[in-house]
């Protein structure tokens, strides 16, 4: 889909409130291996939408990161689909109805019959739903949540605001990245306006660590190894190392975004084997389109920070990366 097909944001918006309106239960739904942003926009939607009168079920397929266990009502979070019946289905955060995962495919039979409000800001966006707000010039779809319980007038209390403001941070890079234009200070500026807890965001996300998260740090970034020829920084973790930090698996959250910091690397790409044969992959960049790797692998994301699951051991993966890499730098010179 090219940017002259994305429906009139406005308009959408517009059309989103009118389908809550006539919406009496709603579940909320987001992405697989979930983000701040993906976390932080089911969470403010909810508390948003409750204010309006609008009972509402966060649901995810995967563990909330612990690194955002600091957020107000994340121990409502659900990881199951109730058996009560729903008006309406909110889809944040995910170019695909697929993203959703383990709960979309449980599920299927319900999802085809129950209307579906599809909420992002990825330009991958199939336009899944009935209704469709898909804006690829916001930061993160927490903005256009911001926007929407905005329209609706809806009650949005600091608790909320701290959630929606931690989906714009996370997908702002702490408002360091170029998608951190006039609109989205604005509306972290209403959000702190609001009552949202900036220090406390800023302090979970980017300083505070538990010492196995330190020592799992250490470990990864001993692999640290630069492809010179292609200006690739390459790190990657096994189950080995966490067992040997006393780790979680997401405590290595934050490690590709300090790689792409290193000067001699255009790409940083991590690698996380979380079991054998299953490598997650993560990529950043400084200006090459990270995302068309990831989705020729499945996956997907933005220009600067995309990601995907290959399956096969972390050499298997680098292999298909860098043959992927090669074969867009190559098309992109013959066009050139």
């Amino acid at each position: 889909m090219t940017a002259t097909t994305w429906p009139d944001v406005a308009e959408a918006i517009d059309d989103a409130a009118n389908l809550i309106r006539r919406s009496e239960r709603i579940a909320i739904f987001s992405h697989v291996n979930p983000d701040g942003d993906s976390i932080g926009v089911g969470l403010g939607l909810q508390r948003g939408l409750q204010s309006l009168g609008h009972p509402a079920d966060f649901v995810i397929s995967d563990p909330v990161p612990e690194v955002f266990e600091y957020l107000p009502d994340v121990e409502r979070i659900r990881h199951e689909l109730s058996d009560d019946t729903y008006d309406l289905f909110v889809i944040a955060d995910c170019g695909d109805i697929d993203r959703v995962g383990r709960v979309y495919h449980e599920n299927q039979d319900r999802f085809r019959s129950t209307p579906i409000l599809n909420m992002d800001h990825h330009d991958s966006n199939t336009c899944f739903g009935q209704v469709n707000v898909v804006d690829v010039t916001a930061a993160s779809s927490s903005e256009l949540a911001f926007r929407l319980l905005e329209r609706m007038g809806a009650e949005i209390d600091a608790d909320a605001a701290t959630d929606l403001l931690t989906g714009i941070i996370n997908d702002t890079g702490s408002f360091q990245h170029s998608n951190t234009d006039a609109k989205v200070l604005r509306i972290a500026s209403e959000l702190r306006r609001h009552g949202a807890d900036l220090e406390l965001a800023a302090f979970e996300m980017f300083r505070a660590k538990p010492l196995s998260t330190a020592k799992l740090w250490g470990l990864i970034l001993s692999t640290l190894r630069l492809d010179p020829a292609r200006h690739i920084v390459w790190a990657h973790m096994t189950p080995g190392m966490t067992g040997e930090a006393g780790a979680a698996s997401d405590e290595s959250e934050g490690v590709v975004d300090y790689m792409s910091g290193i000067r001699e690397a255009q790409v940083a790409a991590f690698l996380k084997e979380k079991e054998p044969g299953n490598v997650r992959v993560s990529l950043r960049s400084h200006g090459f389109d990270v995302s068309k790797i990831c989705a020729t692998l499945g996956g997907g994301g933005h220009i600067r920070a995309a990601g995907a699951t290959v399956h096969g051991s972390i050499a298997e993966a680098e292999r298909v990366i860098t043959e992927v890499y090669d074969r867009l730098c190559a098309k992109s010179s013959a066009e050139s």
